[in-house]
């Protein structure tokens, strides 16, 4: 019968080894989450968070603003819309009426990520890994000139 009281708290001093080790582990964790949640910075848009395709990680808003409104005019400068009446085709360029509202595209940017402390981490860390896109389509800015 000793021999089994000595398997028994052998075994009782594993599990408490093991519990203590998993706490531990669980403790390490949480506090590494709450780092994470401590290092979205405030006053620019966390990086992994692009809008159209363009980078605005790392960026204040008027950064941003000023970055999606150079990546707007690059992308639609060649934009053209053809038109075909009484078999003869008209070629109108569309830069001149497309506008964006890049401030609006930049807040966006800057609200991901920007939430709550503990919402905060979870935000950063798929941005990091997965990337965040933030989608704002362009409207026509002046009908006049169509």
């Amino acid at each position: 019968m000793g021999r089994r009281q000595e398997k028994k708290q052998q075994r009782k001093k594993q599990r408490k080894k093991l519990s203590l080790l998993g706490l531990s582990v669980l403790v390490v964790l949480c506090a590494g989450y709450l780092l994470t949640c401590s290092m979205a910075e405030k006053n620019t848009i966390i990086d992994g968070v692009q809008v159209n395709g363009t980078e605005v990680g790392g960026l204040t808003t008027e950064q941003a603003a000023d970055r999606i409104q150079k990546a707007f005019e690059e992308e639609y400068a060649d934009a053209a819309l053809t038109v075909s009446a009484n078999g003869v085709e008209y070629q109108v360029a569309m830069a001149p009426c497309l506008s964006m509202d890049v401030e609006s595209a930049a807040e966006k940017a800057m609200d991901y990520g920007h939430g709550s402390f503990l919402t905060r981490g979870a935000a950063l860390l798929k941005a990091k890994i997965f990337g965040q896109d933030v989608t704002q389509h362009p409207q026509v800015g002046d009908e006049a000139k169509l």
